[in-house]
């Protein structure tokens, strides 16, 4: 599931979100992001309320809803709910080593 703000008077996208999800109860919100010259304005709340009001809506009760923050976001993501996982959970990135031969 994606949303995506649209600047009325250009069609320029101002702001998206993106959601990858097992169809069931698991949903990542892979993917928010918002035109600098449109920041601080709004946009990003917006197309976060409108994703977790879709998920919400549609997946069974209590939903496991997660995201990766990087600082910029944190303080939205934490006026909308989301609190931190570490030290329980924390993100991870597999880099290849392209030194090896495999």
């Amino acid at each position: 599931m994606w949303v995506r703000a649209i600047e009325k008077d250009s069609g320029q996208t101002a702001g998206m979100g993106r959601v990858i999800s097992d169809s069931g109860w698991c949903f990542l919100i892979a993917d928010m992001a918002t035109d600098p010259a449109h920041q601080r304005r709004g946009i990003g709340r917006a197309v976060l309320e409108e994703l977790l009001s879709e998920i919400l809506t549609s997946a069974p009760d209590n939903p496991y809803i997660v995201l990766l923050a990087d600082a910029p976001g944190r303080p939205l993501y934490q006026s909308m709910g989301f609190v931190e996982t570490a030290p329980h959970s924390i993100g991870m990135q597999y880099v290849p080593d392209k030194t090896s031969t495999q």
